[in-house]
């Protein structure tokens, strides 16, 4: 039986890639930039 206080949330992200932008500068923008935001989140 589950307890019942504990909840999980899934969460699926999209990121699109901006034009002109090629694939190595997504993954380090993505790892540079959008990867220190999200850990410096508690909770996740």
């Amino acid at each position: 039986m589950r307890d019942p206080t504990f909840a999980m949330v899934k969460m699926l992200i999209t990121l699109k890639r901006r034009v002109g932008m090629s694939q190595q500068e997504f993954k380090d923008y993505r790892r540079d930039v959008h990867e220190p935001l999200l850990l410096a989140i508690p909770e996740a």
